[in-house]
C-alpha cells in the first residue's frame, strides 16, 4: 500500500470513529472537544482520549484526572487571565494548564469505527467510576509522589507542585523547587523585570517566590 493510500485511510478511519462518538457519549454527561471526552465531576476534571495507533492499527483509551482547584491556582500565578471562562476542555488542550496523570489504559485493535466509539465511551464511563471512588482516600500530591517513577521526563512536576501549594504544604514545595535534581517540564511566561525589561520566567521560580510568601503569611497569622 503506497504512502498516500495509507494515509487517506488513517483520516478515514478518524473521521468515521469521530463521527460515532457523539451518538454514543449522548446522555452520558460527557462533553466532546477532538478526540476527547470530559466533564466535570464534583471537584474533579475528568478526562478520556483516543489515540490512533495508526502503523499497528490500534487504538489507546486514557483516563486522566485532576482537582478542579490547580489550573486556576497557575493561572493566579501566572498572571494568565481570563482562563477561568474557557470551556471545561481547555483543561486538557489550552495552554497554561497542567498535565492531568493518567489513571487506566487500555489498547484494542481497530475494529469498526462506530463500535469503537461505543467501546471508548463504556471505557471512560466504567473507568470515572473506578477512579472517583479512589481519588478522594488520599491527598492528591500522595497520588502523584506514588507514580513519580512512571514519570521520567518530569511531565507531571508542574501538576506535582500546584497539588502542595493547593494542600498548603509549603514547605513540601519548597524542598521540591529548591531540590539539586532535574524537575522536569515546567512552563515559562515572559513578563517585565525591575528595570522594564522583558524576561522569561518559569512557572517553578513563580511558584517558589509564592510558596514563600503564602508561608510568610501563614506564620504571621500563627503569631499575631
Amino acid at each position: 500500500m503506497g504512502v498516500r493510500e495509507d494515509d487517506r485511510q488513517r483520516k478515514a478511519y478518524a473521521k468515521a470513529w469521530e463521527a460515532g462518538l457523539r451518538p454514543a457519549m449522548k446522555g452520558k454527561g460527557w462533553r466532546k472537544y477532538w478526540s476527547s471526552i470530559s466533564r466535570r465531576d464534583g471537584p474533579w476534571f475528568i478526562c478520556a482520549e483516543c489515540v490512533l495507533l495508526w502503523p499497528t492499527r490500534r487504538l489507546q483509551f486514557l483516563l486522566q484526572a485532576k482537582p478542579m482547584t490547580l489550573d486556576p491556582l497557575l493561572w493566579k500565578i501566572m498572571g494568565a487571565k481570563g482562563n477561568e471562562t474557557q470551556p471545561l476542555s481547555f483543561r486538557k488542550w489550552g495552554t497554561f494548564t497542567c498535565e492531568a496523570p493518567t489513571f487506566a489504559e487500555k489498547i484494542v485493535e481497530c475494529g469498526d469505527a462506530e463500535q469503537m466509539a461505543i467501546d471508548f465511551v463504556q471505557f471512560a464511563t466504567s473507568e470515572r467510576s473506578s477512579i472517583l471512588s479512589e481519588l478522594p482516600l488520599k491527598p492528591f500530591s500522595t497520588v502523584l509522589e506514588a507514580a513519580k517513577d512512571k514519570d521520567s521526563v518530569g511531565m507531571l512536576s508542574t501538576t506535582r507542585v500546584l497539588s502542595l501549594l493547593d494542600e498548603e504544604k509549603y514547605d513540601d514545595a519548597i524542598s521540591f523547587l529548591t531540590g539539586n535534581f532535574a524537575k522536569g517540564v515546567s512552563i515559562n511566561v515572559v513578563r517585565p523585570d525591575a528595570q522594564g525589561r522583558m524576561r522569561s520566567t518559569s512557572f517553578f521560580d513563580l511558584a517558589h517566590d509564592y510558596a514563600l510568601s503564602q508561608k510568610g503569611r501563614v506564620v504571621a497569622a500563627t503569631v499575631g
